[in-house]
């Protein structure tokens, strides 16, 4: 009859939402009673309010630490992420559309990879005024839903350039899984495919790593589970950047952090942190500390029963005053 099952639940419902919001909107606009949405991006719980007008906060994942002996480190490189193609497969699939949508998306790809730094909704909707497009919000949602995948497209495009850039430079990356037999950089001998990992397995990797490579799934203000491992099996963490990170975390201290207009810079960097070990060391030690003081799920435990405490009280509230 269109009702939700947790609608007979008593008590808010919490989502953790580790994507973009645009991604799950048919779940979102058509949503059981007393929602709130956690997000991995500020941008991505901003989002969610002004086109869902669902409660939603930023609530960043962790991770925790396994209980290792010392362990040696036998990667120098180490990115524990998928290969998903390139843009250029993309942009094959764009020449299907109809020339209106074809021109409009050519602009909002070309947009995003001049503004790097700049959200994939503003983007769009700076495009749109561009082109003098004038669409209605639910014309404009169906759009980015449409073509929801590009974000993607610009992620792992701009993932595989990072790590071809260490690989020319002679670097030795080491990653895993099968979506890698696939990827054209196979054709650099140093690029090491190892097996699929999940798990407690992943984070033996991380402890392995002298550094774990992160580049973000086009997060602009976020954190990832992937650092907060990384960093609890004191392994340097060398992310590109996000208004997260430089606000909680120092470049070269804690964490290497990068921009991804400057990833030719990158190898450079990474080869004067492998010919340092104290160096390294200083800052696998400084991120650790962080992290396990910050950034594991114990403290997320905590975290979240204090924010249910405050919805509860707030929610206390707004029926005492609807009842007076």
């Amino acid at each position: 009859d269109g009702t939700f099952t947790h609608d007979y639940i008593g008590g808010r419902k919490y989502n953790f939402l580790f994507d973009h919001p645009i991604w799950f909107r048919n779940h979102l606009e058509k949503h059981m009673d007393d929602l709130s949405l956690l997000t991995v991006d500020r941008n991505y719980a901003t989002f969610a309010q002004e086109v869902y007008h669902i409660g939603a906060r930023f609530f960043p994942p962790a991770g925790y630490e396994l209980a290792l002996e010392k362990t040696k480190k036998q990667y120098d490189i180490s990115f524990l992420g998928t290969y998903g193609g390139n843009i250029g497969n993309y942009l094959e699939e764009l020449l299907q559309k109809e020339k209106k949508e074809q021109r409009l998306l050519y602009y909002w790809i070309k947009r995003m990879r001049k503004n790097l730094d700049e959200t994939p909704e503003k983007a769009l909707r700076e495009v749109m005024q561009i082109c003098g497009n004038q669409m209605s919000s639910e014309e404009y949602l169906e759009l980015f839903e449409k073509n929801r995948d590009l974000i993607y497209a610009m992620a792992h495009s701009y993932r595989r350039k990072v790590i071809q850039e260490l690989l020319k430079a002679g670097l030795e990356v080491h990653v895993f899984g099968t979506s890698w037999e696939r990827c054209p950089l196979k054709k650099y001998l140093n690029l090491i495919i190892h097996n699929e990992v999940i798990g407690d397995a992943s984070l033996e990797v991380y402890a392995q790593s002298r550094i774990s490579l992160n580049v973000m799934t086009w997060h602009k203000d976020a954190f990832t589970e992937r650092i907060a491992n990384a960093m609890l099996q004191k392994s340097v963490v060398v992310s590109d950047t996000s208004k997260y990170l430089q606000e909680n975390f120092t470049d070269g201290e804690d964490i290497l952090l990068f921009n991804l207009r400057d990833y030719r810079r990158l190898p450079k960097r990474v080869k004067t942190l492998l010919k340092n070990p104290e160096r390294m060391k200083d800052i696998a030690e400084n991120g650790y500390r962080r992290a396990k003081e910050y950034h594991t799920w114990d403290k997320r435990a905590e975290q979240l029963l204090q924010v249910i405490e405050e919805d509860s009280e707030r929610k206390y509230k707004e029926l005492w005053d609807n009842s007076r």
